[in-house]
């Protein structure tokens, strides 16, 4: 940090984001539901110590070696007297406007760049990588027991089905808490896009409305965030078309080989691509990057529409999630979380991290290509390696089912037979 401060020519980084102060000093709290973060605020110089403004009642562990606390109310004033004379270095997009009347009021040059720390720590280490696939064995196999539970029940409360997912990840001994509020939302409701269910009084899960879970926990090793949609009856055909143009975006941005430097909203369209063919559109983002045991909603990175000026790179752990919502009747959403890697020289793609299967009951899969079927079958071969050993039997007897070939190895080079299994093979058990 202190030579890319340096590099702008400044004397001081200032940061008030508390994930970029917790993962600078590899440090967690509790201030924040959802994000384990301490809220404080630092101040990191060239030369002499990062000055650390915290409340010290939270200070559980000794300092690093070049980390001085100060009393978090003292951080305007100090900065202030710090500054005189210096240039200073912000980012103008998360920095409050107080920060940068202290510097000005003390004399100091500001100098505005995109944050340091926030870029920095979007791109993994190797031990957090090694985190982030901890914490999706384990989040695979709390949502493999829910699918298996879905599959039993005849009907509950969107509130009850989220309360059940919860419980199912809190049985592993990483788990701390959710990494945010778990949108469960059934039929009309799977329409709106950041729906949350009410205590009391919320929507149906089962019968004949699809049910739309979105939902991720905080690991002692990682952050997890993933959607799956499930249906429980024959699904309409009109919903089949539109759902089955999500699935395959999905699985093009899955599938796509891009250049290093790629940004990611060059990759947008072809997530939507499908959906635009027919018409239709989302009005959200296509994907995110997810903090490490930090927010899950992560930047600098955002696929979507709006340009986002900053290049995808080897580390980088980012959500693909295309979707559509038909208002007042049903809405879909498929999202994994993903790492960028290489994939020869000057080229990059994503690989999976989410373990879970995907309902494949309200698709068509007549539609699909041998590409995008084979693409199914991997991905399905790899969650049921990953996580089946983990499972109980009836849990384990249920992801098989949910996971089992699209069509059999011995034929896949048979354009008919996509359409014979598709038409012969029914509606899957439960969910799956």
């Amino acid at each position: 940090l202190a030579r890319a401060t340096a590099d702008l020519g400044a004397d001081l980084w200032v940061e008030t984001r508390p994930d970029a102060i917790a993962w600078m000093f590899n440090v967690r709290g509790a201030d924040v539901p959802m994000t384990p973060v301490p809220l404080s605020f630092a101040i990191f110089r060239r030369v002499g110590p990062a000055l650390w403004f915290i409340d010290p009642a939270k200070l559980t562990a000794p300092l690093a070696d070049g980390v001085e606390a100060r009393a978090f109310d003292a951080f305007l004033t100090d900065l202030a007297a710090l500054a005189n004379g210096t240039v200073a270095a912000f980012d103008p997009g998360f920095t409050p406007e107080a920060v940068a009347r202290a510097l000005r009021g003390a004399g100091a040059v500001c100098r505005e760049a995109p944050g340091l720390i926030t870029v920095a720590k979007a791109r993994k280490t190797a031990a957090e990588l090694a985190g982030f696939r901890r914490a999706h064995l384990a989040d695979g196999v709390a949502l493999a027991r829910f699918g298996h539970w879905l599959s039993c029940i005849g009907a509950v409360s969107e509130t009850d089905a989220a309360e059940a997912l919860a419980a199912f990840r809190a049985a592993s001994p990483l788990y701390l808490e959710p990494s945010f509020a778990t949108i469960a939302a059934s039929g009309a409701n799977a329409a709106l896009c950041h729906y949350h269910a009410p205590a009391v009084g919320s929507g149906t899960v089962g019968g004949d409305a699809l049910f739309l879970c979105d939902s991720g926990g905080q690991y002692a090793c990682g952050t997890t965030d993933v959607t799956r949609t499930h249906a429980f009856g024959p699904v309409p055909d009109d919903i089949r078309r539109v759902a089955t143009a999500v699935l395959q975006g999905f699985i093009a941005l899955h599938a796509l080989r891009f250049p290093a430097g790629t940004m990611p909203h060059q990759i947008d369209a072809v997530a939507r691509a499908p959906l635009w063919a027919m018409g239709l559109d989302y009005d959200h983002g296509t994907g995110h990057d997810v903090g490490h045991a930090l927010s899950v909603h992560e930047h600098p990175h955002r696929i979507g529409k709006a340009a986002n000026p900053y290049p995808m790179a080897p580390g980088n752990v980012l959500t693909l999630e295309p979707g559509y919502y038909a208002e007042g009747r049903w809405g879909i959403r498929i999202e994994n979380q993903v790492e960028v890697v290489e994939d020869g020289p000057g080229f990059l793609r994503f690989e999976p991290l989410t373990l879970a299967a995907i309902d494949l009951t309200s698709f068509d899969l007549d539609c699909l290509t041998a590409r995008e079927v084979t693409w199914i079958d991997t991905y399905h071969a790899r969650v049921r390696a990953g996580i089946a050993q983990l499972l109980d039997p009836d849990a384990r007897a249920w992801l098989l089912d949910a996971t089992r070939p699209v069509i059999p190895a011995v034929s896949r080079q048979d354009p008919g037979s996509a359409r014979r299994r598709s038409a012969s093979a029914g509606p899957r058990s439960g969910t799956g």
